[in-house]
């Protein structure tokens, strides 16, 4: 036990640095596949997680106390937008975390992506349909480079130190 509680002071709290070394950016998203690109652009800055597993219907998700938890903990929260994860919504304001609720620690994906498959006409006879186009954005390569582009100008923003590494990465 005595050996333990040496080795505990030793190392010192958990999560704490060595001197010089800088905290990693805590990114949560909604879906895996923004996960994906905020650890691409952050590189080794940035620690990614998504809060929605792959192999459920993003439409259809509900928000959970363990979602709201991870986002309480994010420097940067990033949801696809266009209706496709509308319980995004639920876990930032479930999360307690301020950071997110409000300012730079919050990103819709889509921003400024071209829209795609925007209906002229709506009616629930042609079943699930967007509004507000596709929310599908990333399927488009040059949205993709949009999201990828939205990602690394959010990281610059809560990480300016490391701005000349997202852009690198990006």
């Amino acid at each position: 036990m005595k050996k333990l509680m040496m080795l505990a002071v030793l190392l010192g709290p958990p999560g704490a640095r060595a001197e010089g070394q800088e905290a990693k950016r805590k990114v949560v998203t909604t879906l895996p596949f923004l996960a994906h690109i905020a650890q691409r652009v952050g590189g080794h800055r940035v620690t990614a997680v998504a809060v929605a597993q792959p192999t459920r219907d993003p439409h259809a998700i509900q928000a959970d106390p363990i979602m709201q938890r991870q986002a309480g903990e994010a420097d940067l929260f990033i949801y696809s937008g266009r209706g496709l994860d509308l319980w995004a919504k639920d876990v930032i304001q479930g999360s307690g975390n301020t950071r997110i609720q409000a300012g730079h620690g919050q990103l819709v994906a889509v921003k400024d992506c071209t829209v795609l498959e925007l209906p002229k006409i709506l009616s629930k006879e042609w079943g699930d349909i967007h509004p507000e186009g596709t929310p599908h954005d990333w399927l488009d390569p040059f949205n993709f480079k949009q999201i990828a582009r939205n990602v690394c100008g959010s990281l610059s923003a809560i990480d300016s130190a490391g701005m000349a590494e997202y852009e690198t990465n990006l």
